[in-house]
């Protein structure tokens, strides 16, 4: 079912166990385009409905020209002041989805089994907290504490037989400063103080399939 316009509330019957629903968001590339968002909430009288917001939102920045490299697609959610959860897909930027929308949290999912398992990252926070390094798939941060990021950095686990992945990041603050790119665990923060992280940039490149940048 195809929902936009004037047809914007759909009802899902669901077993009691539960179950899963498949949503596609066709976006388009304007960077005014504010991301697309969904409200779930459970119409049982029962029950006091609880709701869950979800974002969706197209990477902005412009394909770099150039021969292309061996990168490992990605699927990167951002917990972005005011809106919650947004997902953004590729290696362009994630973010920027307006003035003072920081970034409080962020978790990296690698599309690739050897990547996922290879690749770790760590967050610095406003409240001068600086997270252990984490696996992908972790969260990365705090959520509805109204704390921004101020930096972060990504690389490859030491001691991981087989795997050879370069990560390359930028980062856009609050400020206006873009900082980087920086490389393997270096860390991606602005030159100003307390400058809240508004979008990021990760390219992770096998180097196992071609030469490294």
């Amino acid at each position: 079912m195809w929902l936009g316009g004037p047809s914007t509330t759909l009802l899902v019957r669901a077993p009691a166990r539960g179950g899963s629903a498949l949503v596609t968001a066709y976006l388009g590339r304007d960077p005014a385009t504010l991301p697309l968002t969904l409200t779930i909430q459970r119409v049982d009288a029962a029950t006091e409905p609880p709701v869950r917001t979800v974002s969706f939102a197209p990477s902005l920045a412009p394909q770099t020209e150039g021969a292309p490299r061996p990168e490992i697609g990605l699927e990167i959610v951002l917990h972005i002041r005011g809106r919650g959860d947004v997902y953004f897909f590729g290696s362009e930027w994630a973010g920027r989805v307006g003035p003072g929308s920081w970034v409080e949290a962020f978790t990296i999912l690698p599309r690739h089994e050897r990547a996922a398992a290879a690749i770790e990252y760590k967050g610095l926070s406003a409240n001068g907290v600086e997270t252990a390094w984490l696996p992908a798939g972790s969260v990365c941060g705090t959520t509805g504490r109204n704390t921004p990021l101020l930096g972060f950095a990504v690389r490859q686990k030491a001691g991981v037989a087989g795997a050879r992945f370069d990560c390359e990041y930028s980062g856009a603050f609050e400020s206006g400063a873009v900082s980087g790119p920086a490389r393997n665990g270096a860390p991606c923060r602005s030159a100003s103080e307390n400058d809240p992280l508004e979008g990021l940039q990760l390219r992770i490149i096998d180097r196992s399939t071609g030469t490294s940048p």
